[in-house]
């Protein structure tokens, strides 16, 4: 591969990693670190952490499928698709992914896929943390896909916890 090549793939790799470290990032972020054990709530009014409800299957169910169908309008180069679950409120979100999916765009991906640990669900109000693996491998360049996580919150849409 030619040098120029090398070096504007590179720029696009180190740049779609950076906004990649700011996927989970959000403004209504909790200001203390939730626990690692499922279901449970962060400062509870006595300061302590306070067994919470369980992830019921459904809200499982759901968060399985909102990653799925981002990691889906990524290979598929569909920006409308990956963006639906983003809360259409928060325009400064909205452009920091739109630039995030267009620097993915970019990169000659070989695999992308998302998966969260069920055991890393924490229920706060009425959302959720989870920690997100991304799997993400560059053809020409990864032997097999590289990994790494962050937290990321879901709310649910409406009543009902079957879209997030």
């Amino acid at each position: 591969m030619p040098t120029s090549s090398r070096s504007r793939l590179a720029s696009a790799l180190a740049v779609v990693l950076a906004a990649g470290a700011l996927v989970g990032c959000s403004p209504s972020a909790p200001s203390e670190e939730p626990s690692p054990r499922a279901g449970v709530v962060p400062g509870s009014s006595d300061g302590s952490s306070s067994p919470g409800l369980l992830a019921q299957p459904d809200v499982v169910k759901a968060i399985g499928k909102t990653l799925r169908r981002r990691a889906s309008a990524v290979r598929q180069g569909d920006l409308s698709a990956f963006i639906g679950g983003v809360l259409r409120d928060d325009q400064a979100l909205l452009n920091q992914q739109r630039t995030y999916f267009a620097n993915l765009a970019q990169l000659p991906l070989e695999h992308f896929s998302y998966a969260f640990d069920r055991g890393s669900l924490v229920r706060e109000g009425g959302g959720y943390w989870v920690v997100v693996t991304l799997r993400m491998q560059l053809a020409g360049y990864d032997d097999r896909p590289v990994a790494s996580s962050d937290r990321y919150r879901f709310e649910p849409v409406g009543k009902k916890a079957a879209r997030f």
